[in-house]
């Protein structure tokens, strides 16, 4: 996206697609984003051992977690956008099964601003 103007063009930032498809180092990311960081997804996953291939080694499936219940560290996160700069929206996307809608936004609303400084 770099032949493009970062006023015009973004691209998000989602640490729970960050899971499943490969952990990066969060900083990383954000710093190649740079001017391109326009939108960042919260939400958590998590990997489960679901059983074991005919070899006898463990099969592992990616899922979705609580906020507070993943592999992401948010107070690590948010330090994180905070030091490249970051002030634009957070949109929490929680697919996991940890309760009712309302419930799970009230729950991640508090949850991240206790991790507030």
């Amino acid at each position: 996206i770099h032949h493009f103007d970062p006023r015009y063009i973004g691209a998000i930032l989602d640490p729970g697609n960050m899971i499943y498809e490969g952990y990066e180092d969060w900083r990383l990311g954000m710093e190649v984003l740079g001017p391109y960081l326009a939108h960042v997804h919260i939400k958590n996953s998590l990997w489960r051992a679901v059983g074991a291939r005919p070899t006898g080694e463990t099969e592992w499936q990616a899922a979705a977690a609580a906020l507070d219940k993943g592999i992401i560290d948010f107070c690590q996160f948010l330090a994180d956008l905070r030091a490249v700069g970051y002030d634009g929206w957070l949109s929490f996307e929680d697919f996991s099964d940890s309760g009712a809608t309302l419930d799970k936004l009230q729950r991640n609303i508090a949850y991240i601003k206790s991790l507030a400084p």
